[in-house]
């Protein structure tokens, strides 16, 4: 059986703060890939969203921050590995 592809993308998590509203959004884009984003209203929908798609992510690994409206803040970012499957968990594919 062959491994489904991965593709090799930055994966980022914003905190924004607009309109007196927070909200985040996983953002990633590569070489082979178009950049996309996905957007979450809480913190617990995006963390379901996470494990259900990388299992094992650490929860630790994200820092949310107090935003003044208008700003946004990089909560996470790495180079990470994730196939089509993955990135359709999050809504990226």
């Amino acid at each position: 059986m062959q491994l489904p592809k991965k593709h090799t993308v930055r994966f980022v998590i914003q905190q924004i703060r607009s309109g007196g509203k927070a909200r985040l959004r996983i953002v990633v884009y590569g070489d082979t890939l178009a950049h996309g984003h996905s957007d979450f209203e809480d913190v617990s929908s995006l963390l379901a969203a996470l494990h259900k798609a990388i299992p094992g992510f650490d929860d630790a690994r994200i820092s949310l921050h107090g935003l003044e409206d208008g700003h946004v803040a990089v909560l996470f970012a790495e180079e990470l590995e994730l196939d089509h499957a993955q990135l359709s968990l999050l809504g990226l594919a």
